[in-house]
């Protein structure tokens, strides 16, 4: 999940020049932004679809046996988050994996990668798993809107960090790859 080349000083300086009231990037040249069509680009992700409805209503432990296939142990847990160290401790696939934990693992890859990527929250080690409902089934997991919830999570973090960058450095958790793809001609 790690190994994203992120430049902070291209992100502090895009920051800078993000406008919460009009959600644009404002540069002396033009005005920018990121737009729903950019992200499906970028992660080829299909646009207008059901969207991504945030849900704690459940029993964390049993969600995550039902589609992981193993029951988490208490440490795993908190609140209604589960440890990426646990995460990728369980589930590795070799020659001799069975089809079932083949697919168990890929859940958990694309819980990481959903986490730990494309909506992150500033934790750094932990997973929510609200959007374990979504990898139950793969076909709804890609009938699913994902693009305009990392839009709303990335516009989220660049108004958060406009409000606090004044005060200290801004800590932006989401999707930051989508802003080293803001227009070069800029």
């Amino acid at each position: 999940m790690r190994g994203f080349k992120l430049y902070s000083a291209l992100i502090e300086a895009l920051i800078e020049h993000w406008r919460p009231e009009k959600h644009t990037f404002h540069f002396p040249s033009c005005e920018t932004t990121i737009t729903l069509e950019n992200i499906a680009h970028q992660l080829v992700v299909r646009v207008n679809r059901a969207p991504v409805v945030s849900q704690n209503m459940y029993d964390l432990a049993s969600l995550v046996y039902q589609v992981l296939g193993i029951w988490p142990p208490f440490d795993a847990i908190d609140d209604f988050r589960v440890r990426i160290t646990w995460l990728e401790s369980k589930f590795q696939v070799t020659d001799e994996t069975t089809d079932e934990v083949v697919i168990f693992a890929s859940r958990a890859y694309l819980l990481q990668l959903i986490g730990g990527v494309l909506l992150p929250d500033k934790s750094g080690n932990l997973e929510h798993t609200q959007y374990l409902r979504y990898l139950e089934d793969f076909v709804v997991c890609r009938n699913t809107s994902w693009d305009s919830t990392i839009s709303a999570f990335l516009y989220r973090d660049l108004c958060n960090a406009t409000i606090v960058q004044s005060v200290r450095k801004a800590n932006v958790a989401s999707y930051l790859i989508l802003l080293h793809g803001i227009d070069s001609r800029l």
